[in-house]
């Protein structure tokens, strides 16, 4: 895939049997990536849910899954949570962590890395609606 902006969410072209930006797409998923680089701070990251199903899966700059979560794991209508790396979540204050039990917080094991979003399309007439939920997703800088 071409190098895509930092901390920002752009939509995968949907894949067709001549082409896919990634190996092993499945057509029946809209989907959009997040590069992200955790460098400069902690990271915000949210998406509504769309109609059928939405996954979210992170991945580390070498490819290695750490960390998923779809929309009935989620239990809301957007899937919200804070990324940062192990020692951005040491550097919390304590109060922070009261807070935390109502956020949801990912360390990732890399500074930089891949969010994988998909919307499941179980019919042709959904795609708009799940291309709609993936381009309200939010992937920035806290």
């Amino acid at each position: 895939m071409p190098a895509s902006p930092v901390n920002s969410v752009i939509p995968v072209p949907t894949p067709t049997p001549e082409k896919a930006v990634m190996p092993f797409m499945d057509p029946a998923f809209a989907v959009s990536v997040c590069r992200y680089d955790l460098s400069r701070g902690p990271l915000k990251f949210s998406v509504p849910i769309s109609q059928a199903y939405t996954s979210v899966s992170f991945y580390t700059r070498t490819d290695v899954a750490y960390y998923a979560i779809n929309d009935r794991a989620a239990g809301r209508r957007v899937i919200e949570l804070d990324l940062m790396t192990a020692a951005q979540r040491a550097e919390l204050p304590e109060n922070e962590d009261i807070t935390a039990a109502d956020r949801l917080i990912v360390a990732s094991p890399t500074t930089t890395g891949l969010i994988m979003i998909r919307a499941l399309v179980p019919e042709t007439g959904w795609l708009q609606a799940a291309r709609n939920a993936l381009a309200a997703a939010q992937c920035r800088p806290q």
